[in-house]
C-alpha cells in the first residue's frame, strides 16, 4: 500500500498563500487579539489548504512556555460547581491553544500548599487557576506568590489583593432572595450559614443582614444557623430551628445542599411546602429542581466565572501583567415551587 506523504509546508507557505506576514500568521495561530476577523479568515483557509500543522514543540521552544495551566480545587463531596468549573476553564483553553490540567486535592489546605509546590517544582505549568475553597486560604495564596507563581482565583474573598480574581455576586445574591422573600410578606425567616471560612458565606449573610434593615424583616439571632454547605449540616440547623419556640416562616440556606438537609427535616415532620414554611437556597445545582417541591434558589454563573478567569489567566501570561484586578458577575434569582406566601394564623 502506498503510504500517504505527510504534508511538509511551513508557516512562509501559509504567510505567502494568505498575502499576509509571517507574524501575523503566528499572531492568529496563536489566537492572539487585535487581528481583523477577514485577515483571521484568510489565515485558517490557508492552513487548512495547505494542510499546515504547527510544531508544537517549537512553539513551546520559542515562547519559552508549556501552554498548559492547572485547574487545582479540593476533592470533596460539596463541590457539585466543579463539573460546570471545568467546562468553563477548557472552553477558553481550547479555544486559546491551551491544555487543561486538572488536579483535585485531597486533605487539608496545608497538604494542598504541598501539592501545588510539588507540582511547581515537578511540571511545566505555566499557570494555575484556583476555585473554592483553596482560592479562599489566605495562606495558601500568600506562599504562590512568595513562589513568584502565577495564578488566577475565582474568589470573594481578598480582592485587589494577591492576584487577578473573579467573583460572583453573592452579596446582592442572598439580598434579591430575601428582597424577595419579603415581597410574599415573610417577615419571620431564618438563614443557615454555610462554612464560616468562606467567602461566599461571608458575603451570602452580609447580603441578608442588608435586606433585613432594608425590608423590616425581624432580626433574631436564634434564627441565624451555623452550617458547613453539606446536606447533614441542614439536616441539624432544620432540627435546631424547628425545636424552637418562635419559629420563621420561612428558611433561607446559603445553600442548596442545606436546602436539601432542611426539607427533609420538614418532610419528616409532615410540614407541607410551602404551605406551612417556606424554603430556599442558593446555587441552582442539578438536584434544585428535582427536589419536592422544586427549589427556589439562586443561580451561581459557575462557567461564566471558570471562563472569565481562565481568560485573566491566558491574558496575563501574554502581557507579564499580573495586577491583581477583580471583576465581578451577577447571579439569577431562580423562582420555582418551594416558597410563598406565609399561612394565616
Amino acid at each position: 500500500m502506498k503510504k500517504s506523504r505527510e504534508p511538509n509546508n511551513t508557516i512562509d507557505d501559509v504567510a505567502r498563500q494568505a498575502g499576509v506576514s509571517i507574524k501575523t500568521v503566528s499572531r492568529v495561530l496563536n489566537r492572539e487579539p487585535n487581528v481583523r476577523q477577514a485577515t483571521r479568515d484568510k489565515v485558517l483557509a490557508a492552513t487548512k489548504s495547505l494542510g499546515y500543522a504547527r510544531n508544537i514543540s517549537a512553539r513551546r521552544l520559542a515562547a519559552r512556555r508549556s501552554f498548559i495551566v492547572a485547574l487545582v480545587y479540593r476533592d470533596d463531596d460539596v463541590n457539585h460547581y466543579i463539573p460546570d468549573i471545568q467546562h468553563g476553564a477548557l472552553d477558553v483553553c481550547r479555544e486559546r491553544g491551551y491544555n487543561l490540567l486538572l488536579h483535585p486535592c485531597q486533605g487539608s489546605i496545608g497538604d494542598a500548599a504541598d501539592e501545588i509546590e510539588q507540582l511547581v517544582k515537578e511540571s511545566l505549568l505555566d499557570g494555575f487557576i484556583l476555585v473554592p475553597s483553596l482560592a479562599d486560604s489566605r495562606k495558601l495564596l500568600g506562599q504562590m506568590a512568595r513562589q513568584g507563581v502565577p495564578f488566577v482565583r475565582v474568589s470573594q474573598l481578598y480582592r485587589g489583593e494577591l492576584s487577578p480574581s473573579v467573583s460572583v455576586g453573592d452579596r446582592a445574591g442572598a439580598y434579591k432572595m430575601a428582597e424577595y422573600l419579603a415581597s410574599l410578606k415573610h417577615r419571620d425567616v431564618a438563614f443557615i450559614l454555610g462554612n464560616e471560612n468562606q467567602g461566599a458565606s461571608i458575603d451570602r449573610l452580609r447580603g441578608f443582614r442588608e435586606a433585613i434593615k432594608d425590608f423590616g424583616l425581624r432580626d433574631n439571632p436564634e434564627w441565624i444557623r451555623q452550617g458547613d454547605f453539606t446536606f447533614e449540616s441542614g439536616v441539624r440547623c432544620m432540627e435546631e430551628l424547628l425545636a424552637l419556640r418562635k419559629r420563621p416562616t420561612a428558611v433561607f440556606a446559603s445553600n442548596d445542599d442545606m436546602a436539601a438537609g432542611a426539607l427533609l427535616v420538614a418532610h419528616r415532620r409532615g410540614l407541607a411546602i410551602p404551605g406551612d414554611l417556606s424554603i430556599v437556597g442558593y446555587d441552582d445545582i442539578s438536584m434544585a429542581q428535582r427536589l419536592w417541591p422544586p427549589l427556589t434558589t439562586v443561580r451561581q454563573p459557575i462557567k461564566r466565572a471558570a471562563a472569565t478567569a481562565t481568560g485573566m489567566l491566558l491574558d496575563s501570561l501574554r502581557t507579564r501583567d499580573f495586577t491583581p484586578v477583580n471583576q465581578e458577575i451577577p447571579g439569577e434569582l431562580v423562582i420555582r415551587e418551594s416558597a410563598a406566601a406565609p399561612a394565616r394564623k
